[in-house]
């Protein structure tokens, strides 16, 4: 479970897709439920046992920060500065480091699973990966916008389950969601905060071209980065 890469307004969706997939499960299975956010696993925590499975399945809680493009647009503070070129939401430098951070935490957990596993032999090995991905990048064509270190977390993920034989499953809490609801979500609630006469902008910022361009480039950002991750394992998103 990326609890990292979870709305946490969609952690009850991503608990309930978690207890269906438990309950169909043969009893012969062996399974292991984690967290992105947790670092523990090993081959010994693969065991028949459901109902520590459900206990975490239950425990958890989406975690995930809001796209860069949308925390901009619903932070109403900001800032001038020259050397930045132009205005600034503050903290949201600190915002986007932790989302280099999450997606390296995320990438490091399916490497730890996948090296988990390697010795596993007479058996099919699938990782379901409950996320909604992340907006900052990480799939094969985006990894040029991603430091160097959340790079080779990602490469490191994919050789580990190559080596593994381990088909990873992205499945989206989400559902089939569309980039205009991102849209509704983050420029609907600028319209209700807009000041009189402000006919350009809203909330006392202007909607730019940019702003909408962007909130579709993370959304598909997101999405990419999932149907690599399938498509590079094996695996189906």
């Amino acid at each position: 479970i990326d609890d990292l890469h979870i709305d946490a307004r969609r952690t009850e969706k991503a608990r309930s897709a978690a207890r269906h997939l438990i309950g169909s499960l043969a009893p012969s299975d062996l399974l292991f439920v984690g967290l992105t956010s947790s670092s523990t696993i090993s081959t010994a925590g693969f065991v028949r046992d459901r109902r520590r499975a459900l206990e975490i399945v239950e425990s958890f809680g989406g975690l995930r920060l809001p796209d860069p493009t949308l925390e901009m647009r619903q932070t109403p503070q900001t800032f001038s500065n020259p050397l930045l070129q132009g205005m600034r939401t503050p903290g949201l430098a600190a915002s986007e480091q932790q989302r280099g951070m999450r997606l390296e935490d995320a990438y490091e957990a399916i490497a730890r699973i996948a090296n988990a596993v390697r010795e596993v032999g007479g058996r099919r090995k699938s990782l379901v990966f409950l996320t909604e991905g992340s907006s900052v990048g990480g799939s094969i064509t985006s990894s040029a916008s991603l430091s160097g270190d959340t790079t080779g977390a990602m490469l490191d993920a994919l050789a580990a389950a190559s080596v593994a034989d381990l088909a990873i499953y992205p499945m989206n809490p989400a559902g089939l969601d569309l980039p205009t609801d991102r849209l509704i979500e983050g420029f609907t609630r600028q319209v209700d905060t807009a000041s009189e006469g402000n006919t350009r902008g809203f909330g006392g910022r202007e909607v730019a071209h940019e702003d909408l361009s962007n909130v579709i480039t993370q959304f598909l950002q997101a999405k990419n980065q999932l149907r690599d991750l399938a498509a590079l394992t094996g695996g189906v998103s």
